[in-house]
């Protein structure tokens, strides 16, 4: 066996990167057995998946950024040349046979976010598969696999206290999750239990004229009868029992005390809490979006990127890259790294796209598309000369077509004036105004004085002077006009909505009315 000196003197060749013949033969010492590399099992990544499918605090969000992550594309880099679009993906495919980008990505991705850690592993018929850290017989597996000349690749988040080990922000959620567990399952034991409820009912022995006497069974059905059916008229009515007069004052009813928890709520959603502020995610995720708009709450916003997917697509990257090396004969170096830009692009509304073609950026097919038309809506030929006729080259719309004049200013040239009326422009700004306001005033006292009135109607009821310590309110009058009027209009429009602000709506379309 060998000694203590020669382990130590092999120990350091290895160290300083000689080749230092190795002890004949040596004995591990007792204690943990030694598994293959650097993979062992821990015993909370057991509790984690464990607890993954029965914790929908735990599923849900894990789920949705692992399948974000895997919309991914991918740029790769041959030596450091970047490859065109088509040759990324073809790559990216190779890397994934079998099993495919997206699905590759969202399990790997879903296996770092839960145990911090997944095989990727070139299985018998030369295809990939994602193994997780449960996976039967792991270690001879992996063993069998590198034996056989196949790649079978770890990727981990490494523990900062070892990082040969893994972690993973779900670690820091099991106990939460087991409470929460525990906390659900004592409020439908309170919710079945009947004993605290019903109680015990005791009646006299002596009313039993004969075994065949039929009033206990009568009893117990009368009783149970709305049970067996909600509907039952049973639940309604009362029950009618014959007792002998002597024997009516020994009836008994007795409840047997059982604590309740009242709290049992509360303790509910504190566990909910402490899982949405332990876990890699945004706590809103969890506990819901709160004050959302349609945009914030289905898209990827570039903080939620770069703080909880990035750094988990950075390591899949990597290891696709590893794979990609290993599937090459040339010896090159393969950078992969994710590319969001079309995870975090915004998708376009039919403003927007109307925007863009204004300025030449994109056609007429992206603009049918916002607006959820096809080419076959697109007009004909003899459509479009009509259309040109009628409506120019941009807004000249024929002033005697529209319905209604300004009561305000004198306007621009009909060339150039707004197709809305300017009664609606007006509300569009005031609605503007009011939404802002509304936000601003949405946690503070002040909200009370907004019940009841629409967003139009804020400025004729609150002093402008309020509004002025919140937001310089013309400013929001002037973009809201912005975004509606004719550019020769924007400005007699403005002055006349900051003008008008405390007359209704309803009389500004009068005053138009009796002009028109």
């Amino acid at each position: 066996m060998a000694s203590l000196r020669d382990l130590a003197a092999f120990g350091w060749g290895v160290l300083v990167g000689q080749s230092p013949t190795p002890p004949a033969t040596f004995q591990v010492p007792a204690g943990d057995p030694v598994s293959i590399g650097d993979n062992r099992v821990q015993e909370w990544q057991k509790a984690a998946w464990k607890l993954w499918p029965r914790v929908g605090e735990l599923h849900y969000p894990t789920t949705r950024l692992s399948r974000q992550t895997s919309q991914l594309e991918w740029r790769v880099r041959v030596n450091a040349r970047e490859l065109t679009p088509d040759s990324a993906k073809r790559v990216i495919q190779e890397v994934t046979t079998g099993i495919g980008p997206q699905e590759a990505t969202y399990l790997l991705a879903l296996n770092d976010m839960v145990a911090g850690e997944a095989w990727y592993v070139q299985t018998d018929d030369e295809k990939f598969e994602v193994w997780s850290v449960l996976e039967k017989d792991l270690d001879k597996e992996i063993a069998r696999v590198r034996a056989a000349g196949r790649m079978a690749i770890r990727m981990h988040q490494p523990d900062p206290t070892d990082t040969s080990k893994a972690d993973s922000s779900v670690r820091t959620a099991i106990g939460p999750a087991v409470e929460l567990l525990t906390l659900r399952s004592l409020s439908q034991a309170q919710a079945r239990s009947r004993i605290s409820q019903a109680g015990v009912i005791i009646t006299p022995a002596e009313q039993l004229y004969a075994a065949e006497d039929p009033w206990e069974q009568n009893l117990i059905d009368a009783m149970t009868a709305a049970i067996k059916d909600i509907e039952s008229p049973a639940a309604l009515a009362p029950i009618h029992i014959r007792m002998r007069r002597d024997l009516i004052e020994f009836v008994r009813y007795i409840t047997f005390p059982r604590p309740y928890d009242d709290l049992i709520d509360r303790k509910i959603e504190r566990a909910v809490i402490s899982i949405a502020q332990a876990q890699d995610i945004e706590p809103e995720l969890i506990q819901g979006l709160g004050d959302s708009t349609y945009w914030n709450a289905w898209a990827v916003s570039m903080d939620t990127y770069q703080a909880h997917i990035s750094p988990r697509a950075d390591r899949i990257g990597q290891l696709y890259a590893d794979v990609a090396e290993k599937l090459r004969s040339d010896n090159a170096v393969v950078e992969i790294t994710p590319d969001p830009r079309i995870m975090l692009a915004r998708r376009s509304s039919v403003r927007d796209a109307f925007d863009g073609f204004k300025l030449l950026v994109v056609g007429p097919a992206y603009v049918r598309e916002a607006m959820g038309a096809t080419e076959q809506d697109a007009p004909t030929e003899e459509e479009r000369e009509w259309m040109m006729q009628l409506f120019g080259s941009g807004r000249t719309m024929d002033r005697e077509r529209r319905v209604g004049e300004n009561p305000g200013p004198a306007r621009s040239s009909p060339d150039n004036a707004s197709v809305m009326t300017d009664a609606d422009i007006a509300e569009h700004a005031r609605k503007a105004l009011g939404l802002k306001l509304r936000d601003a005033w949405r946690n503070t006292p002040h909200r009370n004085r907004l019940s009841g009135l629409l967003p139009s109607d804020y400025t004729c009821y609150i002093p402008t002077d309020d509004i002025a310590r919140e937001m310089p309110w013309t400013e929001v009058i002037r973009d809201a006009v912005k975004e509606v009027a004719a550019g020769d209009d924007i400005e007699r429009l403005t002055s006349w909505v900051i003008e008008t602000r405390t007359t209704p709506i309803s009389a500004l379309v009068a005053m138009e009315e009796v002009n028109a």
